[in-house]
């Protein structure tokens, strides 16, 4: 049985010879083009603006790939499996080529490797020894922030340190008993508050080396010079709450004195000491305050932050006497103070609760038993000169006071060089050269005629 002749065969020989040129051209038969109307300028302006909104989708999609790109290096592979409640997936070793090669201990293959929490893509550690040798069910991945924590947890409970060696257990046992950590902290704040010690001093190689002299692993036990400062902060909020309690625990009324200066770094300074009896019977002077004065010395701003710190440590309503220095400005405060403490108190009343400083009266009488009627002038000329350093103005106003000025010129002058201070210690009482001078004695003539000097060997 002969095959089926093509379907174009028995109509081939009815077309003409041009139509079948034209259509052996033609590759897909396409229909009829038709003529296009004139668009309007409405929709000449719809046909530009197309391009643009296509451009936005183009961006997200582009956008969106980059970051799928950045999940497919970040996505683990292997098998998933569960953790603490959690499903992990173990990292790829290529997730990433321009990571830094993991050169720690903790990413030994016997010792542990980086997993991923499939819900949000978080980092872990899993520890082999843990979760494979030991058995342990109570184990939580460890968050990767670092090595630090890794390092502790391989010390802490496998007992290897952060350069892969075994911990001397027995020295770090000894350690511990031989030094409680709680004082030796305190010790350590204490030290460096009361000596002035900078914080950079405790990452001192030179330190650290002697320490481990005194006891290996004695070293590690310091802190960063950040973490020593959190820690005289946190002593300093402490000690600060233990004395606001025993401040309202006490048997007496407090009794406040407090004074002024300027430091040499011109900060202007008030510290407010507080002066009461304790639960215990107990006579006590407490520094409670140390504190920065903004604005001028006046007695409105003293008073100000007095009622401030009195409100930080809740002893408003116990406040008792004043005991302060003869300043104008601190009548002033403390009237104010006691006004605002208790209303119900009259001027004559406050005027007894403001006492006088005896070692301030003491001194204002020396310098008048030293400087005469016009004490106050001479020490205000003396204070001027001094911040000037105007060394001529100050030997000419303490040449202005006699006898006495004279001493102190001549003492100055010594002090002034290094050379002068050496010549005079050649020239001290004891000495070889000078020993002939050792017995000279005012004589009772003296006393009667001044200027006259006996000697008697």
């Amino acid at each position: 049985m002969a095959n089926p002749p093509p379907p174009t065969t028995p109509r081939s020989h009815l077309l003409r010879p041009s139509t079948i040129a034209a259509s052996a051209k033609r590759t897909v038969p396409q229909p009829p083009k038709r003529a296009k109307p004139k668009r309007t300028a409405k929709q000449a302006k719809k046909k530009t603006a197309r391009p643009s909104t296509t451009l936005i989708p183009e961006y997200v999609e582009s956008s969106a790939s980059e970051e799928d790109e950045e999940e497919e290096e970040d996505e683990p592979s292997g098998s998933e499996f569960t953790l603490d409640g959690r499903v992990f997936r173990r990292a790829t070793s290529f997730a990433s080529k321009r990571r830094r090669k993991k050169t720690s201990h903790v990413w030994e293959k016997d010792k542990g490797f980086e997993i991923i929490d499939v819900k949000t893509k978080s980092r872990h550690y899993y520890c082999i020894q843990c979760c494979d040798n030991e058995k342990d069910e109570n184990y939580r991945p460890l968050a990767i922030s670092g090595t630090s924590n890794l390092t502790m947890h391989w010390k802490n409970r496998h007992g290897i340190d952060k350069d892969g060696k075994p911990v001397q257990k027995e020295t770090q046992k000894k350690l511990i008993s031989l030094v409680d950590f709680k004082i030796w902290k305190l010790a350590l704040i204490q030290w460096i508050v009361y000596c002035h010690i900078a914080f950079s001093q405790i990452e001192n190689p030179y330190f650290k080396k002697m320490l481990d002299l005194l006891g290996e692993g004695l070293a590690a036990l310091l802190p960063s010079r950040n973490t020593i400062r959190k820690w005289i902060v946190k002593e300093f909020q402490q000690r600060k709450r233990e004395l606001r309690r025993e401040l309202r625990a006490a048997r007496s009324n407090i009794h406040i004195s407090f004074d002024l200066w300027t430091s040499p770094n011109c900060y202007a300074i008030m510290a407010i000491v507080a002066h009461y009896i304790n639960s215990n019977g107990d006579r006590q002077a407490k520094l409670i305050a140390l504190r920065s004065l903004d604005g001028e010395h006046t007695g409105e701003n003293m008073a100000a932050l007095l009622l401030k710190v009195f409100r930080e440590y809740k002893i408003g309503g116990r406040i008792g006497f004043f005991v302060l220095d003869n300043a104008s400005s601190n009548d002033v405060c403390v009237d104010l103070v006691l006004q605002k403490l208790y209303p119900g108190m009259n001027a004559k009343q406050r005027r007894r609760r403001r006492l006088r400083c005896l070692g301030h009266v003491i001194n204002l009488a020396a310098q008048a038993f030293l400087f005469g009627k016009t004490s106050q002038e001479t020490l205000e000329e003396l204070d001027v000169a001094y911040r000037r350093h105007d060394f001529e103005a100050i030997a000419k106003v303490w040449r202005k006071q006699g006898i006495l000025g004279r001493l102190h010129n001549i003492v100055r002058y010594i002090r002034m060089t290094p050379q002068r201070r050496a010549e005079w210690r050649k020239i001290v009482i004891g000495t070889e050269k000078w020993s002939r001078f050792d017995g000279l004695e005012v004589s009772s003539s003296c006393l009667r005629k001044p200027g006259l000097l006996t000697s008697q060997a």
